[in-house]
C-alpha cells in the first residue's frame, strides 16, 4: 500500500512562526507533526510514503528531517556523542521549541509556560524515587553518592498540579520554573527518608562522587537523581512561589509514595516512555562489587565520601 502526505506551504494561520518553519514541522512533544502522520501510515500498512512539500527552504526542512546525515552521525560517533543524535540529545531544544511556538502563536499575555523540574510522588512512572524506596526496603548496605549535603529540588506532582490549576483559574500568565526551593532538601534528606519509612534497617554507605564517576557509574539512571553538575539543582523558582506555588516537604512525598507502593502501586511498564523505570537503578551485583571496591580503595588511602 502507498500513501501520499501533502505538507506544502508555510501555513499562514501559524504566522509569524510559519514564516520560518513548515507547519508540518511544528513540534508536538518530541516529534514534528509530520512524523505522527508517517507513523500512522506505517501502522496502517503503507510501505511507500510520498511527502509533497513546497520548494526551497520550507521543503528542505522536511527532506532533511527524514534523511540520515552520515557526516553528522560519523562526527558524533567519533566523539562518543551517539546519544545526542536521538531523543535525549534533542530533548531540551524540543521543549524550548514548544515554548516558543506557544508564545509566538498565542502571545505572552495569553500563555502560561510551566517548567517543572524533577517530579516525584505517588504514581510516579519514571522510577526514580520508587527505586530508592524499593532498594531501601531490601535492607543491607546501600550505596549512596556523596556528599550528604548536596541540595536537591524535586517537586511533588500534586504541588505541580495545584499550581497549574491556580494559573488556569486565575489566568496567571508568564513563564515559571516549577521546582522546590533550593534550600528545602538535600540528597541526605532523600536517602534518610527512604531508609526511615521502609524500616528495613538499611545502612547508607556514602561514596565519593568523583570515585563513582571513575568507575563509570551512570549519573541520573544507575543512581537516580544523582547529578554532579552544579546547575542541575540550582533552579530559581522564586517567581513561581510568588505566584502561588507551594511545595510540601520532601519527606512527606517520600512517605506518601511509599504508602502508594504498599497499596499496590507499581511503575508503568511497556515501551518508550512507559518503560523508563527499567532504566533506573544499580543491579544488586553491580552495587555489591562497587561497595567492595570502595572499601578497598578507602583501606588503600582513597578519598572518603563522608556526609557533609
Amino acid at each position: 500500500m502507498r500513501a501520499v502526505i501533502a505538507v506544502a506551504g508555510t501555513g499562514s494561520r501559524f504566522f509569524p512562526i510559519g514564516k520560518t518553519i513548515n507547519k508540518c514541522m511544528l513540534p508536538i512533544l518530541n516529534q514534528p507533526v509530520v512524523a505522527y502522520a508517517v507513523a500512522d501510515c506505517i501502522a496502517a500498512g503503507a510501505r511507500e510514503i510520498a511527502i509533497v512539500t513546497a520548494p526551497g527552504e520550507i521543503g528542505r526542512q522536511v527532506r532533511h528531517y527524514f534523511t540520515e546525515d552520515h557526516d553528522l552521525k560519523g562526527y558524533f560517533t567519533a566523539r562518543g556523542w551517539q546519544d545526542k543524535l536521538g531523543y535525549a540529545g534533542q530533548y531540551g531544544a524540543l521543549k524550548a521549541g514548544c515554548e516558543r511556538a506557544v508564545v509566538s502563536v498565542i502571545g505572552t499575555e495569553q500563555s502560561t509556560v510551566l517548567r517543572p523540574g524533577v517530579i516525584l510522588g505517588p504514581r510516579e512512572y519514571v522510577g526514580r524515587l520508587t527505586w530508592w524506596l524499593g532498594r531501601a526496603a531490601r535492607g543491607g548496605r546501600l550505596l549512596v553518592p556523596g556528599p550528604h549535603s548536596r541540595p536537591v529540588q524535586p517537586v511533588d506532582v500534586r504541588d505541580v498540579a495545584r499550581f497549574a490549576l491556580l494559573c488556569a483559574s486565575s489566568r496567571v500568565s508568564g513563564t515559571y520554573n516549577v521546582t522546590a526551593p533550593m534550600d528545602l532538601a538535600t540528597f541526605g534528606d532523600l536517602v534518610e527518608s527512604c531508609v526511615a519509612v521502609t524500616g528495613a534497617g538499611t545502612e547508607p554507605v556514602w561514596v565519593d562522587s568523583e570515585w563513582l564517576s571513575a568507575q563509570d557509574v551512570q549519573q541520573w539512571t544507575e543512581l537516580p537523581l544523582w547529578r554532579t553538575n552544579p546547575g542541575v539543582w540550582k533552579v530559581d523558582s522564586r517567581r513561581a512561589a510568588t505566584a502561588g506555588l507551594r511545595c510540601r516537604p520532601l519527606h512527606e512525598t517520600v512517605v506518601e509514595t511509599w504508602a502508594w507502593m504498599n497499596s499496590g502501586g507499581t511503575a508503568i511498564t511497556g515501551d518508550g516512555e512507559a518503560g523508563r523505570a527499567a532504566d533506573h537503578g544499580l543491579p544488586p551485583k553491580r552495587e555489591t562489587e562497587l561497595l567492595l571496591a570502595w572499601q578497598q580503595a578507602r583501606q588503600a588511602g582513597g578519598k572518603a565520601g563522608r556526609p557533609a
